[in-house]
C-alpha cells in the first residue's frame, strides 16, 4: 500500500497545469471537523513521517441516519476559483447511494456530486466550480466558511473515505467564466448554461475562473484576456457595466444567445432577431465551422429549439453555420466573431462533448494562443495521476497510451497527446469491467421524449435505426392522462405501424400526476378546481393530486381508453408519485388522511409533518400504490396481454418516504410487470452500485429495466457501453436509454455490441 500511497504524494507536485492550489491543513481539519448524524469523527491517519491522510467513517444502519456529514470550517475567497480536486481512496462504497461535497458562502451552500470507484485505490476528482449549485440564491464567493462532505445512505454497513488533498484549484488559462441570473427561474437557466459551457471545458482539460455574480467587477476582470458569458441574457447591471468598461479596455468575450442591447453595441454586434427552430423547413440539428477560420475544428451535434438569426453583414465573420437535421446548412451563423470577441447564437447545450470542445477551442485560440498546450497539460496530468495509482493488472495497456501522451506533449503535439491520455484515461475505466456478450433476446428499449420521432426523421425511420442497433422496444412520450386520448392520436398509429414493420414494441410512455407542461389558463382552471397539489404554506404546484377523485378517475379511464384503442405491447407509468415531501396538504388529501387515520386531525398541516409523521408518510405511498394498482386493473381488462411498467426513483427506501414512491412492494405485490429505475449516472461504478442495491432488494432483476441517462449525464460512447456492461454483469434482462436524439442514433448506437 504504502508504494502507491507514495505515488499519491508523488503526483500532488504535478499541480502546474492547474494553476495554483490552495490546499486544506488536513491536520487542522481534522481537529476541526465536526461531524453530523451517521458519520464518526475525523481522524488524521499517519502512514509514516512525510505520509498522513484525513480519515472519514460512517456507519450506517436501516434505522439510523439517512446521511453522514463532515464539517471543515474555512476562511477562504473563492471568488476566482476554478475548481475543487479531491485526491483521495474509499471502501465500501455501496452502502451509499450518493456522495456530495458543499461550499457555504454566508449562510448559503451550493453543492455538487462525485462518484468514489469504490476499490481501495487512490484517485483523483477535479469538481469544476461550475457544478456547484446553489440552494437558494446565489452569494459572493469571497468569504467562503465552510467545507462539507456527505454521503447519503444506500445500504448498511460501514463506510471508509481517506483523503490525501483537498484543493481549492485556480484557473490553469488565461479565462473568466461568468454566472449570473436573476429571478428564481432565470437564475436555474443562467446556472444550467453555465455548468454546460463549464463541463465542457473542464472534461477538455481548460480550468477557467468561475465568477459569481456578486464578484464581477471590471478590476477582476481585467487580468483575463477572455471572458466567457454563457446566458447573456441573464447579465445584471452591475455585470454588464464590468464587462463594458472590460471591453473599452480591449478586452475579448465570447457570449451566448441574446444579447442585451448595451452588450451588443459595445460588441458592434448586429442586432438578431429571435427564431423557433420549428419555424424553419427542417429542425436545427448541427453546428458545422468553416475550416478555413476555425482550425482543427469539428462540426457538433446541437439540437436547438430557437437561435438568434443574423442577416449576413460585412461587420463580423461568420465561423459556423446552424446545420438542419436533413444536413443542409440553414443560411444562418452559428458562431459570428469581430475584433471583440465571438458570439454563438444560442445557448450552448454540450450535447456532443469532444467535437464541441475542439470547436470552442478553437475560437477561443483565436484570441488566446497556447490553450491548446494548457489543456493537453492537464489533461496529462490527470492521466498521470490515475496510473501511477492503479492496480498492476489494469494499468499496462493504460501505461502504453500515457506513454505516448508523454511523448506528444514533449514533441509539441498538444491535440495528440490529450487524445492519448483522455484513452489512458478510457483504458483504465474499462479494465475493471469484465466484457460480456448481450444474452440471447437482451430487451433493450428507447425512451423517446418526441411525439414525432428524430427531429427530421418521420417515425418509420426513427424505428428502421432502432432495428439496425438491435433494440426491442421504444417509449415514446405521446399522452398526459390529462389531455385527450384523440391527442396525438396520428402519431402513435405510425410509431405503432413502423413498430410493427420492423419487429420492434411499443410501450407508451403516460404521464400521470405531473402537470409543470399545461398551460398557464390550465394551471389556473385546475388550482380553482381544487385539483392540484398544495405545499403547507398553501401555494399550489403544478401537480395533480392523487387524493382528488375527479383526478384518479381521469388517470385511470384515460389508461383504460388508450389501452382500448390501440393495440399497445406496453403501457408505460411517468410521474406516478407526488414532486416531493413538501406535498400534498390540500383538503382532499386532509379528508383522506383524517379517513385513513380514523380519527380527526387537530391541527393542519403540523399533524402530518410533525406528530403523525410515519402515518403520513404510509399514507402517501399507499395514495400511490393504490392508484398503481387501479390503473393496473384498468388496463388488464382491457387489453390482459398489455406489460405495465413504470418510471421509478432510483433509491427506493428514500423515494418511498419521500416521493411516496414504493416501486419495491408494487413488484412484491405484482402490480407491475416490470419496472425502470431512472440510474442516471455519470460513473459506471455508482450505476453498478445501483443495480447491486436493487437486486439485493428484489431479491433480483428479471422484472427490472434499467434506465441509463445518455443524454442526461452528456454520456461519452465509451461510458454508455460501460454502463451496459454493468447490466450484463448484475443479470438484468437489458436496459432503457435516455432518450432517443441524433448523437445517441448516428453517433453511439453503432459503437454498441
Amino acid at each position: 500500500m504504502s508504494t502507491w500511497f507514495s505515488y499519491a504524494l508523488l503526483f500532488l507536485l504535478l499541480a502546474a497545469s492547474s494553476g495554483f492550489a490552495q490546499a486544506l491543513d488536513l491536520a487542522k481539519a481534522a481537529a476541526t471537523c465536526i461531524p453530523s448524524a451517521a458519520a464518526s469523527a475525523a481522524n488524521l491517519r499517519s502512514f509514516s513521517a512525510n505520509q498522513a491522510a484525513l480519515e472519514l467513517e460512517a456507519r450506517f444502519s436501516l434505522q439510523g441516519n439517512n446521511r453522514a456529514c463532515w464539517d471543515f470550517p474555512l476562511q477562504a475567497d473563492l471568488s476566482q476559483m476554478s475548481a475543487l480536486r479531491l485526491r483521495y481512496r474509499s471502501f465500501n462504497t455501496p452502502v451509499v447511494s450518493q456522495f456530495n461535497v458543499y461550499l457555504r458562502m454566508g449562510g448559503n451552500w451550493y453543492a455538487a456530486s462525485f462518484a468514489p470507484e469504490g476499490n481501495g485505490a487512490w484517485e483523483e476528482c477535479i469538481i469544476p466550480k461550475t457544478s456547484f449549485l446553489p440552494e437558494s440564491g446565489s452569494n459572493s464567493w469571497r468569504q467562503a466558511n465552510m467545507l462539507r462532505i456527505a454521503a447519503w445512505r444506500g445500504g448498511t454497513g460501514e463506510l471508509l473515505l481517506q483523503f490525501v488533498a483537498l484543493e481549492l484549484l485556480a484557473p490553469n488559462c488565461s479565462i473568466a467564466l461568468l454566472r449570473s441570473g436573476g429571478n428564481s427561474e432565470q437564475q436555474k437557466e443562467a446556472y444550467k448554461y453555465a455548468r454546460h459551457l463549464g463541463d465542457n471545458l473542464f472534461q477538455g482539460g481548460l480550468y477557467p475562473a468561475v465568477l459569481e455574480g456578486d464578484d464581477c467587477s471590471a478590476s477582476l476582470l481585467y487580468p483575463y484576456q477572455l471572458v466567457l458569458l454563457p446566458f447573456a441574457e441573464a447579465a445584471s447591471p452591475a455585470q454588464l457595466s464590468a464587462i463594458n468598461l472590460y471591453i473599452q479596455n480591449r478586452g475579448k468575450v465570447g457570449v451566448f444567445h441574446a444579447l442585451p442591447p448595451l452588450l451588443a453595441a459595445r460588441l458592434q454586434f448586429p442586432a438578431g432577431r429571435f427564431t423557433l427552430a420549428k419555424s424553419l423547413p427542417a429542425p436545427l440539428a448541427m453546428v458545422e465551422p468553416v475550416a478555413q477560420r476555425l482550425t482543427g475544428s469539428k462540426s457538433f451535434r446541437q439540437q436547438s429549439g430557437a437561435f438568434i438569426a443574423l442577416a449576413p453583414s460585412e461587420v463580423y465573420s461568420v465561423n459556423a453555420w446552424w446545420v438542419d437535421s436533413k444536413g443542409k446548412n440553414s443560411g444562418y451563423p452559428a458562431i459570428i466573431e469581430n475584433r471583440s470577441g465571438f458570439w454563438m447564437t444560442h445557448v450552448f447545450l454540450n450535447q456532443d462533448s469532444e467535437p464541441a470542445f475542439l470547436t470552442l477551442l478553437s475560437q477561443m485560440q483565436r484570441f488566446l494562443p497556447g490553450l491548446e498546450q494548457a489543456a493537453a497539460a492537464a489533461s496529462l496530468n490527470r492521466a498521470r495521476f490515475a496510473v501511477a495509482n492503479a492496480g498492476e493488472n489494469k494499468r499496462r495497456q493504460a501505461a502504453a497510451e500515457l506513454a505516448r501522451a508523454n511523448q506528444a506533449f514533449q514533441n509539441r503535439q498538444y491535440e495528440q497527446s490529450r487524445l492519448y491520455a483522455i484513452n489512458s484515461l478510457n483504458q483504465l475505466r474499462n479494465a475493471g469491467i469484465m466484457q460480456m456478450p448481450a444474452r440471447p433476446n437482451e430487451f433493450r428499449a428507447m425512451w423517446c421524449r418526441s411525439p414525432l420521432g428524430l427531429p427530421g426523421h418521420n417515425w418509420d425511420e426513427s424505428i428502421s435505426l432502432l432495428k439496425k442497433a438491435s433494440f426491442s422496444a421504444i417509449f415514446p412520450n405521446m399522452s398526459h392522462a390529462f389531455a385527450s386520448t384523440h391527442a396525438n392520436a396520428r402519431q402513435i398509429e405510425e410509431c405503432l405501424q413502423a413498430c410493427r414493420r420492423h419487429g420492434l414494441a411499443m410501450h407508451l410512455w403516460l404521464s400521470c400526476l405531473g402537470a409543470q407542461d399545461f398551460s398557464e389558463v390550465e394551471l389556473r382552471r385546475l388550482a380553482a378546481q381544487g385539483r392540484l397539489q398544495c405545499k403547507a404554506n398553501g401555494a399550489v404546484l403544478p401537480w395533480l393530486c392523487p387524493n382528488q377523485s375527479r383526478n384518479r378517475k381521469q388517470i385511470i379511464e384515460s389508461a383504460a381508453e388508450l389501452c382500448r384503442r390501440y393495440a399497445l405491447d406496453g403501457l408505460h407509468l411517468d410521474l406516478i408519485r407526488y414532486p416531493g415531501s413538501q406535498a400534498c396538504f390540500c383538503d382532499a388529501c386532509r379528508e383522506a388522511f383524517a379517513a385513513y387515520l380514523q380519527k380527526p386531525i387537530p391541527s393542519w398541516p403540523d399533524t402530518a409533518q410533525y406528530q403523525a409523521r410515519q402515518e403520513w408518510e404510509e399514507f402517501r405511498r399507499l395514495s400511490i400504490s393504490n392508484l398503481v394498482k387501479d390503473i393496473r386493473l384498468a388496463a388488464k381488462a382491457q387489453r390482459p396481454q398489455i406489460l405495465l411498467s413504470a418510471a421509478v426513483y432510483t433509491d427506493w427506501q428514500s423515494a418511498r418516504s419521500t416521493v411516496g414512491q414504493d416501486w419495491v412492494n408494487w413488484q412484491r405485490g405484482r402490480l407491475l410487470d416490470f419496472v425502470c429505475p431512472m440510474n442516471y449516472r455519470a460513473s459506471a461504478t455508482l450505476f453498478a452500485n445501483d443495480l447491486r442495491r436493487q437486486k439485493q432488494q428484489l431479491g433480483g432483476l428479471e422484472a427490472v429495466l434499467p434506465g441509463i441517462g445518455v443524454s442526461s449525464e452528456n454520456m461519452s460512447a465509451q461510458e454508455l457501453i460501460r454502463q451496459v456492461q454493468a447490466c450484463r454483469q448484475a443479470g438484468a434482462v437489458g436496459f432503457i436509454l435516455f432518450e432517443y436524439t441524433p448523437r445517441l442514433a448516428f453517433d453511439l448506437l453503432p459503437q454498441l455490441q
